[in-house]
């Protein structure tokens, strides 16, 4: 398998993720006239990350699979009483409406009519709209959140536009910046500070193989 500059060995969809990126420039380069047209061999072909070709991967390696995890009632509704206010309703409305940390991070108050619960969005990485219900108790823990300070705030400065889920910083639960090395840019890190709290919190509760895209996985069932 591929490797990173520091010798850590990558994953399949790491590998196919970065090997992607790699050809892509290439491309670029060749309908661009950049340089001529070059064959790049058998080595750069993509990884198969199939279902089940990820599962024989991690029986290999000695990795537990937990593809089919989804989380039982009793077990959101610990995850709930263990998160700081916030994070509650991150969970329910990833729960209610199967999104994922980029989603949550991206959610407007223009996306979500508090009065019926229905929530639509569009979402970017496929293009469709994202539309689901939201409980009663749901919205319940989205007006508290209306009331904290960094909240309040971006809603008085924008209204519907502001950013449903935010840090004690005021900064969006997702945000990519471009990383930089020798004063140049050279890559687009995405940041989703939800993931760490999550895991910490589930960790604590004994919750195996428990993340927040087990609460997507939930939903669709």
């Amino acid at each position: 398998g591929a490797t990173t500059s520091g010798g850590r060995l990558l994953g399949p969809r790491a590998e196919k993720r970065v090997k992607s990126y790699i050809k892509t420039m290439f491309k670029w380069g060749v309908e661009n006239g950049k340089f001529p047209p070059m064959a790049m061999g058998t080595s750069w072909k993509a990884p198969n990350t199939s279902k089940n070709a990820m599962r024989m991967y991690k029986q290999r390696k000695g990795i537990e699979d937990f593809s089919d995890r989804i989380c039982t009632g009793e077990e959101i509704d610990q995850l709930v009483a263990a998160a700081p206010l916030q994070h509650k309703a991150m969970i329910l409305v990833a729960v209610n409406c199967g999104m994922g940390p980029a989603d949550l991070g991206r959610l407007r108050w223009r996306h979500i009519n508090m009065e019926t619960g229905e929530l639509d969005m569009f979402r970017g990485k496929t293009g469709e709209n994202r539309r689901g219900y939201l409980w009663k108790r749901t919205r319940k823990a989205l007006k508290k959140i209306r009331t904290l300070k960094h909240n309040a705030q971006a809603i008085e400065e924008f209204g519907d536009e502001a950013h449903v889920f935010l840090t004690r910083t005021g900064k969006s639960f997702h945000r990519e910046e471009m990383k930089t090395t020798n004063g140049k840019s050279v890559s687009a890190v995405s940041y989703h500070p939800f993931y760490t709290t999550f895991h910490r919190i589930a960790k604590k509760l004994g919750l195996k193989g428990v993340s927040p895209y087990r609460l997507r996985h939930t939903f669709s069932t």
